[in-house]
C-alpha cells in the first residue's frame, strides 16, 4: 500500500471522527434544549420536548455507532451507518420542502380550527391563558375557568 493511500485513509478516518464528534455534541445539544424547554414550556400540555429528546437519542446513537465503526474499521457497521445517514438526510430534506411550503391565509386558519377542535381542555386553557383570550373566535368556546 503506498503512502498516499494511507494517507487518504487517515484523512478520512480523521474526519468521520471529527464529524461524528461534532454530531455527539449536537445531540447534547438537543437533549439540553428539550429538557429547557419541558421546564420552560408555556403550553404545558403539548410534549413538544418529547421529540426534540426522540431526535438527540437517535442522532447520539448514530453518532456513537459512526465513532465505533470507524475506529474499528467495521465495514458492516459504516455500510449502516451510511445508509442511515442517508434516510435522515431524505427526512431532512422532505421536512424542509413541507416547511419551505407557502400556507395560504385560508388553509391556515383551518389548520388552526382544526387543531383547537382536537386539543384537549388543559391545552386550551393553557393557550388561552398565554395568549390573554378566551375561545378561538368568541366567547362562545371557552373553557372553564378562563376568565375575561
Amino acid at each position: 500500500m503506498s503512502l498516499l493511500d494511507r494517507m487518504g485513509f487517515a484523512t478520512t478516518r480523521k474526519a468521520l471522527l471529527v464529524l461524528n464528534g461534532i454530531y455527539l455534541f449536537f445531540a447534547v445539544i438537543l437533549v439540553g434544549t428539550a429538557w429547557y424547554t419541558h421546564n420552560a414550556a408555556i403550553v404545558t400540555s403539548v410534549s413538544i420536548a418529547g421529540g426534540i429528546i426522540a431526535a438527540g437519542v437517535f442522532l447520539l446513537a448514530v453518532s456513537v455507532l459512526g465513532l465505533w465503526a470507524t475506529r474499528e474499521q467495521n465495514q458492516a457497521a459504516l455500510f449502516f451507518y451510511m445508509i442511515i445517514l442517508f434516510c435522515v438526510f431524505v427526512v431532512q430534506c422532505s421536512v424542509a420542502l413541507a416547511c419551505l411550503g407557502q400556507l395560504s391565509d385560508v388553509s391556515l386558519e383551518e389548520l388552526i380550527s382544526s387543531g383547537w377542535k382536537v386539543a384537549s381542555p388543559s391545552t386550551i386553557f393553557d393557550a388561552e391563558k398565554a395568549f390573554g383570550c378566551c375561545g378561538l373566535r368568541s366567547a362562545a368556546e371557552v373553557v372553564d375557568g378562563c376568565k375575561q
